[in-house]
């Protein structure tokens, strides 16, 4: 463990409805026969106590299905039809400054939750030192709104997903997330670790591109490629890294390489009835009445940093090690064969040296007595 001045990280905040009722229902440019039969059955449709009986879940299903590819299909369209930053978004502050009125915060199409929102996506835009963040009230604040009106039928879930992660780098929206309740201001603490990391080579050679979601390696005609495509990338990457997960794809020894990983710590204070109204209505002049639904604040619940180090098994220092105490053992034992076959040798030819002495003296000692007579 070590104390330093880390770098915040990148905060990305998504609305687990993910497209609006208002503009899926007034959408002309869907075409085919399906998704017209289900955006008539989501529109006519009244608002009601979901069961989420078997007819409930396959609805549901189909939905998110159908979003999924949508998403997929027309970005511009699909960027139209979920929330709105001007909309969700009514208040983000970082340590005394506005990220709003600066635009610090990119646009994100995440299939399943639509229209997402990073803070420090771009470390170019975004660079602040976690040791001036570790304070809530000197982190990031953000207030939010879920705009519930337009929530899609059979949408049972309200609230909001947030994802940290390393700033500058685009990861899985569901990696490490932290739910946001309504109705209550979320504190997330993040401490930082440290790991290796051998796919993007992989993606590089099947994909054509590297991920945001790995680390750089550095490996120049890797690095000297464009970035996937935050959208269509998708199918290509996760099938790689399931492959490597599952062992058909062996990642080799590369060049060390470093990235960073934070770990969240989410804590949550309810909203009594008194504080909702009309404290925490802003925009008073506004003629739609916009709501706050849920706040949150990021900061650093501690900054020291956790190095974890991944040494291979066998390096070519270890291997001669290895051949050489390999090769003692066996010189020994065949040592200790030689000297006892050695020594067996030297005991049969004393055994046979000393018979031969043996009999020429009794030899000699006859022909004296012979000589005597």
């Amino acid at each position: 463990l070590q104390t330093n001045e880390v770098e915040f990280p990148a905060v990305t905040v998504c609305n687990m409805n993910p497209w609006r009722k208002s503009k899926v229902c007034s959408e002309d440019s869907f075409v085919s026969k399906s998704a017209k039969a289900l955006i008539s059955q989501l529109c006519k449709s009244v608002p009601r106590n979901v069961a989420m009986d078997k007819e409930d879940l396959a609805m549901t299903q189909r939905l998110k299905a159908w979003i999924a590819v949508e998403q997929r299909r027309n970005l511009s369209r699909a960027e139209r039809m979920g929330h709105q930053i001007e909309d969700m978004i009514l208040e983000c502050r970082v340590h005394d400054g506005d990220c709003l009125s600066t635009h610090l915060l990119d646009l994100r199409l995440v299939s399943r939750y639509g229209n997402c929102y990073c803070l420090g996506c771009n470390s170019s835009r975004f660079s602040w030192l976690a040791m001036q963040m570790s304070d809530p009230e000197q982190g990031l604040q953000m207030s939010l709104n879920m705009e519930p009106d337009e929530f899609l039928p059979l949408t049972v879930e309200a609230g909001f997903y947030v994802m940290v992660n390393q700033a500058g780098a685009r990861e899985e929206v569901f990696d490490n997330a932290v739910y946001v309740p309504p109705g209550a201001t979320t504190y997330i603490g993040v401490y930082k670790a440290c790991k290796e990391y051998c796919y993007q080579v992989h993606i590089f050679e099947a994909c054509g591109c590297r991920s945001f979601k790995h680390i750089r390696v550095l490996v120049p005609h890797v690095m000297a490629v464009p970035v996937c495509p935050d959208m269509l990338r998708g199918d290509c990457e996760r099938e790689i890294e399931a492959k490597i997960h599952r062992k058909f794809i062996t990642c080799k020894c590369l060049t060390p390489c470093v990235t960073h990983e934070y770990y969240t710590y989410a804590s949550s204070l309810v909203w009594t009835s008194h504080l909702v109204e009309p404290k925490y209505r802003v925009q008073k002049e506004s003629p739609d009445g916009k709501k706050i639904h849920a706040r949150i604040k990021v900061f650093m619940k501690s900054t020291k940093i956790l190095y974890k180090q991944k040494e291979p098994k066998f390096t070519l220092a270890n291997l001669f090690r290895s051949i050489g105490g390999l090769m003692g053992v066996y010189l020994g034992y065949s040592s200790l064969h030689i000297f006892h076959v050695l020594d067996v040798l030297l005991d049969g030819a004393w055994y046979s040296l000393s018979r031969i002495l043996a009999r020429r003296n009794r030899t000699r000692e006859g022909r004296l007595e012979f000589h005597s007579q």
